[in-house]
């Protein structure tokens, strides 16, 4: 009689559990449909692996045939069973994926989301980053980050992960259709605090987000950096935000904005801010039962918000401009040359420093040398 398939990862944690209420053989073996045979070899060698019956071909791949398949794997664009058809090759997708998993520069790794970028998007940024580049801390620290962020009662997605122990029964995340009723919000930051939090109710026009900024960023604004002090707001480029109505009503208040390039969320520092308290509402793939309870919280993290934090996102910003200059226009992560390139440039600068400093001494003695 042939023998059934392997016992899975789970079956064999049930195996364990059952055994270790004192179950009999032939027990377990009807609570999981499995033989007798099968739960006593298990249970006689708990850490012994099955072999694959169909994984040894005798195939294997020549010198060239493998390089060939790490070339192609990576150019990112081919999976696996992509390569063993393109170039034909004589051993099964498993081993493909071994190979190139033993392969020190290869990793596979979900691709991650970034706004849809033109090259016209691209082109912008960078004339963007040219034109602010060499601003220093006494202008960006006078620049208010402003942004909206929706939450739901079910948490941003259906992925919750877990260390799942198989003697236990598996858990389930239980998901309301569109994640539930949903809460959105606005908020600011600058260098030395958070604004308050505003709810949004209802559809946005361009009304609503003037008496928002009314309500909030005006008094926020005069906390932070007094009447007459001469500050910066940054907003996005969504419709309310463009409109002849509120440009005109800022224009009213005093209110300096900054031009904004388009699908430029990396730049905005206020998205890590969106990101942390994320992580914080749904703690522990936390849920909700009522609007009041997820505002309550997200009252509570935004209140957590560190200056220290804040200071460290604001000297963030420079770095963020070379990574978009070092990939033209796209956010990439900072590679070795912009981290050498920034080292160089924080040289150079205490250099110039310490030699105007020492110049500057050596004129005022001359002076009063000359003087005397």
């Amino acid at each position: 009689m042939p023998r059934g398939p392997p016992l899975t990862d789970l079956e064999k944690g049930q195996i364990l559990a059952l055994h270790h209420q004192l179950m009999s053989l032939r027990d377990i073996s009807k609570e999981l449909g499995r033989s007798v045979g099968a739960v006593q070899r298990f249970l006689k060698n708990p850490s012994r692996t099955a072999r694959s019956r169909a994984h040894v071909t005798g195939q294997k791949l020549t010198v060239r045939e493998e390089k060939a398949m790490i070339r192609k794997a990576t150019t990112g664009n081919y999976s696996a069973r992509d390569i063993k058809q393109d170039l034909n090759l004589p051993v099964g997708v498993r081993r493909i994926q071994q190979i190139l998993s033993a392969t020190p520069h290869l990793k596979y790794r979900k691709m991650k989301t970034a706004p849809m970028m033109t090259s016209l998007h691209r082109e912008k940024r960078v004339k963007w980053v040219r034109r602010f580049i060499s601003k220093g801390d006494f202008f960006w620290n006078k620049v208010i980050f402003s942004d909206e962020k929706k939450f739901n009662l079910d948490g941003p997605d259906g992925n919750a992960c877990y260390w799942h122990d198989l003697r236990k029964d598996e858990r389930f995340f239980s998901k309301r259709q569109n994640g539930g009723a949903t809460v959105m919000v606005w908020g600011a930051i600058s260098p030395y605090g958070v604004s308050p939090l505003v709810f949004l109710n209802g559809n946005q026009n361009s009304g609503k987000y003037c008496e928002t900024l009314d309500k909030a960023l005006l008094p926020f604004s005069a906390e932070m950096y007094g009447e007459m002090e001469n500050w910066v707001y940054q907003q996005d480029g969504a419709s309310i935000h463009r409109s002849r109505f509120t440009r005109s009503w800022l224009n009213e208040k005093g209110v300096r904005t900054m031009d904004w390039p388009a699908k430029s969320p990396d730049l905005n520092i206020i998205e890590n801010i969106w990101g942390i308290m994320a992580r914080r509402v749904y703690l522990r793939q936390r849920q909700f039962d009522t609007i009041e309870q997820l505002k309550e919280v997200i009252e509570d993290v935004w209140a957590t918000i560190s200056g220290e934090l804040l200071q460290k996102l604001y000297r963030s910003i420079p770095r963020r401009m070379l990574a978009v200059l070092d990939g033209q226009g796209k956010g990439e992560r900072q590679n070795t040359r912009i981290k050498t390139f920034l080292l160089l440039y924080s040289i150079a600068f205490r250099v110039f420093i310490c030699v105007s400093h020492t110049f500057l001494k050596i004129s005022v003695y001359a002076f009063m040398i000359e003087q005397i």
